[in-house]
């Protein structure tokens, strides 16, 4: 593990009701985020952006370790973000095979683009890799990987359609205005 998490379990259990905010770094904070699940330790999950625009705003233009620490500690103060629920197994599986094929088809493009204006040795390993690169991607589908059918983002959906008879319109438009509660959720 790249962290102490069991010292860091311990130090947070301490706490009356721990809440540990991160960044999302591109999927280094998956490993604090499944680790603190697996504790029973509410997580959140900060955009970058977001938090960087209040860095921008109180003017702190320096960027380090200790310094994005203390500035994601201040905006999980003022910012109230949701608890990230523990992802269901078969669709983190399905998300990373998806995520994979999606890289594999990047780099057949970028190989063959490559190709075109390649010559002798670097062509023929080139081709080679094309070929790694293409039988890497005729593997079986994620989805057979799968123990059971996961439903679709809209099936599980909570949000109100945009056109509800219950939801509030603009009297000068016909966009849908969600209540206080669907704005405070929302990020």
């Amino acid at each position: 593990m790249l962290f102490q998490s069991s010292l860091l379990h311990q130090k947070l259990r301490r706490l009356a009701h721990p809440r540990v905010t991160c960044d999302a770094t591109g999927g280094y904070e998956k490993l604090l985020i499944a680790s603190m699940h697996d504790a029973g330790i509410g997580v959140c999950v900060a955009a970058p952006g977001r938090v960087r625009y209040l860095a921008n705003a109180e003017g702190l233009l320096a960027k380090t370790d200790s310094i994005d620490a203390e500035l994601t500690r201040r905006f999980a103060e003022k910012i109230l973000l949701p608890l990230q629920s523990k992802p269901d197994p078969d669709a983190r599986k399905l998300r990373e095979m998806s995520d994979f094929r999606r890289m594999l088809s990047d780099d057949i493009v970028k190989t063959n683009n490559r190709l075109e204006l390649a010559e002798g040795d670097l062509r023929e390993q080139l081709q080679s890799q094309l070929t790694h690169l293409k039988g890497l991607k005729k593997k079986p589908s994620p989805a057979s990987s799968v123990s059971r059918p996961i439903p679709s983002k809209a099936a599980t959906s909570k949000a109100k359609p945009p056109f509800a008879a219950d939801a509030p319109m603009s009297a000068t438009s016909s966009t849908w205005l969600p209540s206080p509660l669907h704005e405070a959720t929302r990020f």
